[in-house]
């Protein structure tokens, strides 16, 4: 689909990580830039569904949650 829009010019890459690691996604960004340079578009799908209320969560549970839900968008963005 996006070929078919912006024609053989489109460069597609995906990287897996631990969304949790804000090292790795550092390490991943800078990779990118090395072998693309700017950087125009990211696509972070990563979230999670603990199955509670947040209220009813544990600790463990909820910061989890939160440094994937939340955190994580914010390192990769940043």
């Amino acid at each position: 689909m996006i070929k078919a829009e912006i024609g053989n010019e489109a460069i597609v890459h995906c990287m897996q990580m631990d969304v949790c690691d804000k090292y790795r996604i550092a390490e991943c960004a800078k990779e990118a830039v090395a072998k693309f340079g700017d950087v125009d578009i990211i696509i972070n799908n990563a979230g999670v569904v603990q199955g509670k209320l947040f209220h009813e969560m544990s600790e463990l549970k909820a910061s989890k949650s939160m440094t994937i839900n939340c955190e994580s968008h914010f390192w990769i963005v940043k």
